[in-house]
């Protein structure tokens, strides 16, 4: 058995899997695999990261300049293979583009005078020639070459990662005497976001080889907090008493001489936050300033007031006119801005303005092996990507030739980015040395999970199927993120992005995973084939627990509030039922977390829990939205907490709680539509009319009704049943097949009305995929080939499984947006022949194998074989399963004979079964 050692309890990764394997199964990632992704169709939404498993950083090249923190979410695709421009090599956090990037910070080498803006500061690079993998990026910068690239006539860049650091090998060519070309060496590195050059830092001792710094860009999810703002940052332009008329309209000059109580200060290029008092119009030609500081001294609450200038107001007779908005403020907060504001603002002198400040920072440490010839901090406006920012420019001697940079990295502070520098990458590393390092790493997760045959009639398919395979095990292997470090002692610590004050707490954080897509299979497979890091990952979503009084359903780095539903409570629970909680005391805490979700409002995506609670559903009606699937995200969760309920021996919760499940799922259910939807409803019981079961949002998410029709996979012979029983004489399996062969002009084909929600890539990606209404590249439909087999048709569903995993996967691409691992994580499950429908129940479904031979080492010392001897393309069909050499009775393994080990074996034909278990209607959750 493989156990993580007592304080490094993460580097388990590095030495446990040592040695198992000399394969070099590398070779078939394809880390550009789901990058060709544009913002209206998406092929996975996906970066090329460098790094390692679980890693706390990630490492990929920019090659545009999107990137900047504008309103449009374009922003965030900042890297396409077609690209040709090479912006630098970025430290990332980004988990997907929806969410954006946190403690970003991008390096640019480059070679002669230096340039300022974007894209001269870039370089083309040669994408023919690029090299990447897992364990390293290569690229060649052709904008600074002095001869032929094949010749070392080029500048290079190269990146290879730890957890928490990173080695960067620059090769510039050597120096060309006969040029009159400035050959000077530089690496730029940019901090930050628009506001960089006020909140972050780079510096650099003279006659030091190090460079340290800090960046504090996000996106959300950190704790805010506040501090006086300084002097120089008020630009203070005045004073007023109040009772005084001698102001200008500017607010320039001063009332000093008149009595007054209540004296204010004025300043330019401000905005404070909110108007929490109140506003009004006040005409220009009445000094709006005199006036607004007039009405915030006559209110007795108001401590400061901002005047928004130049608004058109709209008069009594219809006539424009120039006017400025009046806010009452209970204090003076301001936050950030690039300090292009017209705002004025004052403020009572007793109320010193405070300044919104991020708790929050991502710290780096970076050592060169070259001297530094010379170090600028630049502040700049507008680089064509930034509109404030600030870049650290390191420059070398013209005759340098190679540069060699190594770089630790911390959210805690600046000493524990130099720890973790000493650590994971101690002085005297070479980059080749730790590029290896990084590659038996993964070659020896990879070989963990091993595809040993094929079953491929040529040698192009069984390429296909093992760059397939280990490129879908890689993109299961990045999240979620292990947000934690190790102190002096080396024991594991984190800062914590739920504290209010930032602060560091002991123990592992798990952070950049959305549970309402991980819940259905990043979690399921891990308890299998990596049940000691999930075990891990389980720890550090309870730390964040502790730290914040919730569960985060999507975090980033801490809370964000993204999706609907409190799905992680489902993967919580189904943690605590498969043992992975280390004693009783976390299994309880757990528990508790879980329990305390089903009644709190505190996570901010529990909405509609108050109406899901008293009337059994989420009403349409009160702008709540999304209703229906809350509705049943709910139902779901409660199903898995009343299941963990059970195993903890809370029978009264149990009871409560699937109760409350069965009767959500069936207030929305409406039989005599169709022959059956899940419904919007209204509060006072009538369904909503008209209802278009092919409109897209509004109640459902990210869908319409005809993706969430067989949203039930903790019921599903409830769901079989009551088909059975609406009018029309249909059962669940024809309603399942129509749903697959579509219901458009194409055949088959796709049907969807924008509704709501409008035209997303999401409808476009189903149109393309051609199978129906079947939208497999979103989350919501991932179960239902699954539902075929408690349907009593189960031959349907596993052909329909192999042309979901034959079809809709590739080496290069996904059918929608990966997330955090989910749609690889279903590959792989379904690719095994497995599938948990339900989290808390460890029975996993029957599906259909795709391969011959996948052998799994387990992290108990076991191993698990599943064969499926003879199997090819054109044998979907199972006819019978043993485990252990004794035959399964229904199509469903318990995960702890799983974990037992032994051999899960398949008996494939080319034509359905026709006989018990697989044509039978038996079939048992739990």
């Amino acid at each position: 058995m493989c156990r993580a050692a007592a304080g490094l309890a993460a580097i388990w990764i590095v030495a446990c899997l040592a040695g198992a394997s000399q394969s070099d199964l590398s070779q078939y990632v394809d880390i550009l695999s789901g990058t060709y992704s544009m913002i209206d169709s998406s092929s996975g939404s996906l970066l090329p990261f460098v790094g390692r498993p679980w890693g706390m950083n990630n490492w990929a090249i920019q090659t545009n300049n999107y990137a900047g923190a504008r309103a449009s979410p374009l922003t965030h695709w900042w890297f396409h293979p077609h690209d040709r421009e090479f912006y630098g090599i970025r430290c990332t956090h980004q988990a997907s583009p929806w969410i954006y990037d946190y403690g970003e910070f991008l390096l640019t080498p480059s070679v002669g005078p230096l340039k300022w803006t974007f894209p001269d500061k870039a370089s083309a690079y040669n994408r023919s020639s690029a090299t990447f993998h897992p364990y390293e990026i290569n690229i060649t910068l052709e904008s600074y070459c002095t001869h032929n690239e094949a010749d070392g006539g080029c500048t290079s860049a190269a990146v290879t990662a730890t957890e928490r650091a990173a080695m960067i090998k620059l090769r510039f060519p050597p120096l060309d005497k006969t040029s009159g070309w400035d050959q000077t060496r530089h690496l730029r590195v940019l901090v930050g976001r628009d506001m960089a050059a006020v909140t972050d830092s780079i510096t650099s001792r003279s006659g030091s080889r190090a460079v340290v710094g800090r960046t504090s860009a996000n996106s959300g999810g950190v704790p805010i907090g506040l501090r006086p703002m300084r002097p120089d940052q008020l630009k203070r332009a005045g004073t007023h008493r109040h009772g005084s008329s001698a102001m200008s309209s500017h607010c320039l000059g001063s009332s000093a001489g008149v009595e007054a109580a209540r004296a204010m200060s004025f300043a330019h290029g401000l905005h404070f936050l909110g108007h929490d008092i109140g506003n009004a119009t006040v005409p220009v030609g009445e000094e709006p300033a005199v006036a607004c500081a007039e009405a915030c001294a006559k209110t007795e609450e108001c401590q400061a007031f901002s005047v928004d200038i130049g608004i058109s107001a709209l008069s009594d007779d219809g006539d424009d006119s120039s006017a400025a908005i009046c806010n009452l403020k209970s204090r003076a907060v301001h936050r950030h801005t690039d300090g292009q504001s017209a705002t004025l603002v004052g403020w009572l002198d007793s109320a010193v303005p405070q300044v919104e400040i991020f708790n929050f920072a991502h710290h780096f440490h970076m050592e060169f092996d070259e001297d530094i010839k010379e170090f600028k901090k630049n502040i700049f406006r507008d680089d064509k990507m930034y509109r404030l920012g600030l870049e650290g420019i390191v420059s070398f001697d013209e005759s340098v030739t190679e540069v060699n940079i190594r770089i630790g990295t911390s959210f805690i502070s600046a000493e524990q980015a130099s720890l973790n520098l000493e650590r994971e990458i101690p002085p005297g590393t070479t980059f080749e040395g730790l590029r290896e390092m990084s590659r038996r790493v993964w070659n020896d997760l990879l070989a963990r999970t091993e595809l040993r045959d094929i079953g491929n009639s040529t040698s192009e398919e069984g390429d296909f199927a093992l760059r397939t395979w280990y490129t879908n095990l890689y993109r299961a292997s990045v999240y979620p993120r292990m947000n934690f470090e190790y102190d002096v002692s080396g024991d594991p610590v984190h800062y914590s992005p739920y504290d209010s004050h930032g602060r560091i707490f002991p123990g592992v954080l798990s952070t950049d995973s959305g549970f309402w897509d991980a819940y259905r299979t990043v979690y399921p497979l891990g308890s299998i084939i990596r049940a000691n890091q999930t075990a891990l990952q389980m720890d550090g979503w309870l730390n964040a627990y502790k730290e914040s009084g919730h569960l985060p359903g999507w975090a980033s780095p801490g809370t964000r509030g993204a999706m609907t539903g409190n799905m992680q409570d489902a993967s919580i629970a189904d943690a605590i039922i498969k043992g992975l909680f280390a004693d009783d005391d976390k299994a309880n805490l757990a528990y508790k977390a879980i329990l305390d979700d089903t009644e709190s409002m505190k996570a901010s995506n529990r909405k509609g829990l108050k109406e899901y609670e008293s009337m059994g559903y989420v009403p349409v009606g009160r702008g709540i939205g999304d209703e229906v699937a809350v509705t049943l995200n709910y139902a779901l969760a409660d199903f898995s907490v009343a299941l963990a309920a059970t195993e903890r021996g809370d029978s009264a919760n149990a009871a409560r709680l699937q109760q409350r499940s069965e009767r959500a799922w069936r207030s929305v259910w409406r039989p005599k539509f169709k022959g059956g939807f899940f419904a919007p409803k209204q509060e006072d019981g009538n369904w909503q009319e008209p209802f278009d079961e092919f409109g897209w949002g509004g109640a459902y998410t990210e869908a319409s009704a005809w993706q969430y029709r067989f949203y039930l996979p903790h019921d599903p012979e409830g769901l079989r049943d009551a088909y059975a029983a609406a009018p029309g004489n249909m059962t669940m399996c024809d309603f399942l097949k129509s749903t697959m062969e579509g219901r458009g002009v194409r055949n088959p084909g796709s049907t969807y009305h924008n509704g709501d929600w409008g035209l997303h890539h999401e409808q476009v990606e189903m149109v393309e995929s051609g199978i129906g209404e079947y939208e497999h590249n979103n989350q919501p439909v991932w179960h239902q080939l699954y539902m075929f087999a408690p349907a009593g048709c189960a031959a349907d569903g596993q052909y329909w499984l192999r042309q979901a995993m034959s079809r809709l996967y590739s080496p290069s691409r996904f059918s929608g947006d990966e997330d955090n691992g989910s749609m690889s994580a279903w590959f792989i499950l379904s690719a095994m022949g497995i599938y948990q429908l339900v989290p808390g129940s460890t029975r996993y479904s029957i599906g259909s194998p795709l391969h011959r031979h996948v052998s799994i080492a387990l992290d108990n010392g076991r191993h698990l074989e599943i064969l499926a001897e003879g199997n090819t393309p054109q044998t979907p069909y199972v006819h019978a399963v043993h485990f252990n050499e004794t035959a399964l009775t229904e199509l469903a393994v318990d995960y702890w004979q799983l974990q037992e080990g032994g051999t899960l074996s398949f008996t494939m034909s080319s034509t359905p079964c026709e006989h018990f278990p697989c044509s039978s209607l038996g079939f048992s959750i739990v």
